[in-house]
């Protein structure tokens, strides 16, 4: 299969997965040409991300946790706007040895969003994520746990499908933050998730703090 006919079939089989572990297996698959297949795209989440990491977050030595880390996008550019504590987070093993590659983060694992994580309370300063609030993989069931790990006054950076902003779990995130103990710092304008001619979707990049 050519390699634009392979990138686009499993990209659609991302979208289909109907369990945890068969869209870890694809993403699997998909590690050793998923870099090259995101240019290809024009993938421009992970980039949208973490420049508005660069812009908010002055102290370039505050942990940061990449959730659905993968091949170490947002990472590698995190680590080129000077940042130097970074965890990696993502449930495939083949994504994280192509991230561990490139020597962006300082440490690395593995594991489910929506399980309890390892990590210990108020653990870090910011946590980042790219293209993971999309149809098929993570929903905002995951916000509780993810509160837990983040210092008070952290940020969370994260991009979301805009076909997820009327969710109910996401509206109220979004909507009613300050009583899920979030504050709703902005919500960036609708930008191309990827070259149109792979997929219409459109994104932004929200950013919330937590509160004391």
């Amino acid at each position: 299969m050519p390699e634009t006919a392979k990138n686009a079939d499993l990209l659609a089989k991302t979208y289909k997965a109907s369990s945890r572990e068969e869209l870890t297996s694809i993403y699997d698959e998909w590690a050793s040409l998923y870099d090259s297949h995101a240019q290809e795209r024009n993938s421009a989440q992970p980039g949208r991300v973490a420049q508005a990491c660069a812009v908010s977050i002055k102290d370039r030595s505050v942990t940061i946790l990449d959730v659905g880390a993968g091949t170490g996008m947002i990472g590698e550019a995190l680590k080129a706007a000077g940042f130097q504590n970074l965890t990696a987070f993502d449930p495939s093993e083949e994504m994280l040895k192509v991230a561990k590659g490139k020597g962006a983060y300082q440490s690395y694992q593995v594991g489910y969003l929506g399980d309890r994580l390892s990590f210990d309370g108020n653990s870090f300063d910011a946590i980042v994520a790219s293209g993971i609030f999309t149809v098929g993989h993570v929903d905002s069931a995951v916000f509780p746990e993810l509160n837990r790990i983040l210092k008070p006054s952290g940020k969370m950076i994260f991009s979301i499908n805009t076909k997820l902003l009327d969710d109910v779990g996401f509206s109220q995130l979004l909507r009613q933050s300050e009583t899920l103990n979030w504050k709703l710092d902005q919500i960036s304008s609708e930008f191309d998730m990827m070259d149109t001619q792979y997929s219409a979707a459109r994104a932004v990049i929200v950013e919330l703090s937590k509160l004391e």
